[in-house]
């Protein structure tokens, strides 16, 4: 898989080629400096480093754009849908964003030596295996993907007092329902999952998943408000883009 490996100085020139001003995933305030001379001479570093790595070709008195990576870069300045992923919390915290515009697929995360990496997909199969990936998530059969709606509150109550009897009595009765609210129980706070849909205005419409883990099985939960509802679902590869 390609990966291209940018500095905050590139990304911040070819943003502000394509006109872009924010973008999701990226740490804007450092991208996008309110200062005006800080951000000048951030887009003249950035400027001279595309040109030393080949992304920007001089011809004459102009210079010429790889034209691959500056339609990912519109691609992640100007999405049509957005997946953030994160998992870890403080200084272990890993992110992982996702960009889709016309059928066409990008990842970006922050890597090693203080980098971003820009890779595009082949098709939302490959992103639903890298998402998978990244977020270890173990198989589960079809017939295991189990959601639920229920009372917050009460939900809240049942999974701080880790009372398993109370939460398996909101699912409804069965062994299957009391397995899972053994396992919900038994899982840490993991990480979460924004999906953003962008409409042609710039206006976001953005769906949270809070995901819980069990750190040996690797049983996944994920928790989404919907009003003083929980959905509460088994999160699993064959489901995680539903």
């Amino acid at each position: 898989m390609l990966q291209i490996k940018l500095s905050a100085a590139e990304l911040h020139t070819l943003f502000r080629l394509v006109s872009a001003e924010a973008v999701v995933g990226f740490p804007n305030g450092l991208l996008f400096p309110k200062d005006k001379e800080q951000a000048d001479a951030l887009y003249q570093q950035g400027f001279e480093t595309l040109v030393d790595h080949n992304w920007l070709r001089p011809e004459g008195t102009k210079y010429n754009a790889h034209d691959e990576l500056f339609l990912y870069a519109s691609i992640m300045a100007s999405p049509k849908n957005t997946i953030v992923a994160k998992h870890g919390f403080g200084k272990a915290e890993k992110v992982i964003t996702y960009y889709e515009a016309n059928g066409q697929y990008i990842e970006q995360y922050f890597g090693a030596e203080n980098l971003f990496y820009v890779s595009p997909l082949q098709s939302v199969d490959q992103l639903e295996q890298r998402l998978t990936n990244f977020l270890n998530l173990a198989p589960v059969d079809n017939d295991q993907l189990i959601s639920f709606e229920v009372d917050e509150g009460e939900a809240s109550a049942a999974i701080k007092a880790q009372d398993v009897g109370r939460l398996t009595s909101l699912f409804g009765d069965g062994a299957t329902n009391q397995t899972v609210a053994q396992s919900i129980l038994s899982a840490q706070p993991y990480g979460q999952i924004e999906f953003g849909e962008i409409d042609p205005d710039g206006a976001a419409k953005i769906r949270t998943l809070v995901l819980i883990q069990n750190p040996e099985t690797k049983e996944t939960f994920s928790f989404q408000r919907s009003g003083d509802q929980f959905i509460i679902s088994v999160v699993a590869p064959q489901s995680i883009l539903k």
